[in-house]
């Protein structure tokens, strides 16, 4: 088993389509509104509207009776795209934002990004794509402690569909040499996929006719992961060694680790989405990759942790020990400050001397 880049084998995903927004309602994934689909310069919309001037005539004449439906709003905001009109496509979408629904927000901001892409406003679309993320992020799922508790599907929908966001805000931030954001905003696509594939997968299995639109993650985590190790290599160079870091600070000396058999087909199964983890079980993929020197694969795995159980110091004392081998020691020193907040007196003693080492590191790369 190639643990390193191992791929997420699974079948069809939930999707938001470029016109279609889904949500799970009391049967299932829907879409929120008529779907709308685009072909050249014609435009069918869910009312039969053949010509693209009817149709955007139609929907003006319902946006006239029901002024606050941002669905509708939307719907003329993909009709405006379509045929090429950006100034008044970006007015719609900004109309349903401002009138959407939380879960819908992100969406929303989703598509004006890709919008501002389409007239190559690039610091506009970074800017409208990390709204959409913090949108995403502020949706509750549920509690993943309590396994027979209620969880929000449609969320967990939404969630995993906001990997695409950060990708694309790292392809934005790669471009323009920011290196370190870009990286951060890799991690966050690969933590949304990893946390949210597989629940999303479950419920599909329970019902086939829950998922409207089908997303495989396959080829975005690939592509994510190659970006990752992209700007990795070009931050290499800024960063110290795992050699001079354990010379440095003895207490992150580090030696490969042999695994059991039954965690490493644990490990597979959490990384093919065959099985719902919940944050011990991140911890414990988190922990086989540390072992075998799989740093960034543990980073993301702690980082799946805390998005489960953010009230938890022990994934953050976990990611802070990973940071550190990598040579990430500003992210270190964040990560155990908040396992402090949270009431981990063990790890006083470790920033401090990553602190040191960081002091250290910087007047040797002065000289």
């Amino acid at each position: 088993m190639k643990t390193s880049r191992l791929i997420i084998g699974m079948g069809a995903i939930c999707t938001i389509t470029f016109v279609s927004l889904l949500f799970i309602r009391h049967n299932g994934i829907v879409p929120s509104s008529a779907n709308v689909t685009v072909s050249g310069s014609k435009t069918v919309a869910g009312n039969g509207a053949a010509n693209l001037d009817d149709a955007v005539r139609n929907l003006q004449a319902r946006i006239a009776r029901c002024p606050k439906d941002a669905s509708l709003h939307f719907e003329l905001s993909a009709l405006y795209r379509s045929s090429n009109m950006p100034k008044e496509a970006i007015y719609e979408i900004n109309k349903a934002i401002e009138l959407g629904k939380p879960e819908e927000r992100a969406f929303y901001f989703g598509f004006l990004a890709d919008m501002q892409l389409d007239i190559g406003n690039k610091a506009e679309a970074l800017k409208a794509y990390r709204e959409a993320l913090r949108a995403a992020n502020q949706l509750y799922v549920g509690k993943w402690s309590d396994t027979n508790g209620p969880m929000n599907w449609r969320n967990m929908g939404i969630k995993l569909y906001a990997s695409k966001y950060a990708f694309e805000a790292g392809k934005i931030l790669q471009g323009s040499s920011r290196y370190k954001e870009a990286e951060q905003s890799y991690e966050r696509a690969l933590v949304l996929i990893v946390s949210y594939c597989a629940p999303i997968q479950a419920i599909r299995n329970q019902n086939q006719n829950v998922m409207v639109n089908v997303l495989d993650p396959l080829e975005l985590r690939n592509k994510t992961w190659l970006c990752l190790q992209d700007v990795q290599d070009k931050l290499k160079t800024s960063r110290p060694s795992r050699q001079w870091v354990s010379s440095q600070i003895p207490a992150f000396q580090w030696s490969r680790q042999n695994a059991t058999p039954e965690t490493e087909k644990m490990v597979e199964d959490v990384e093919r989405c065959r099985v719902n983890a919940g944050p011990a079980l991140h911890g414990i993929v988190a922990g086989y990759y540390l072992q075998s020197g799989q740093f960034e694969n543990a980073v993301i795995q702690y980082l799946a942790q805390i998005e489960k159980e953010p009230d938890s110091y022990e994934p953050l004392r976990g990611l802070g020990y990973t940071y550190v081998l990598q040579g990430r020691l500003d992210e270190a020193i964040e990560a155990y400050d908040k396992a402090i907040v949270l009431g981990d007196d063990g790890s006083k003693a470790l920033v401090d001397k990553v602190k040191r080492a960081r002091t250290a590191y910087a007047k040797r790369t002065r000289k």
